[in-house]
């Protein structure tokens, strides 16, 4: 149950960010939005492994 409350959360919120990322293009290119939307997923889908990385590693080493 709390999994599908995350995921539509999840999914609210990257639909509000792509909402302002079209906003805040004057020409509406829809292109650079999805590209920068991208971009920020990409960011923090690293920030994420790399911190679980890091989590494991450091139950690893204690």
């Amino acid at each position: 149950m709390i999994t599908i409350l995350i995921a539509s959360l999840a999914v609210i919120a990257i639909v509000f960010l792509l909402q302002q990322l079209i906003k805040s293009y004057p020409d509406n290119n829809i292109l650079r939005a999805l590209r920068d939307l991208f971009v920020i997923m990409l960011a923090l889908g690293i920030t994420v492994a790399i911190i679980f990385i890091g989590f494991r590693l450091l139950r690893f080493v204690l």
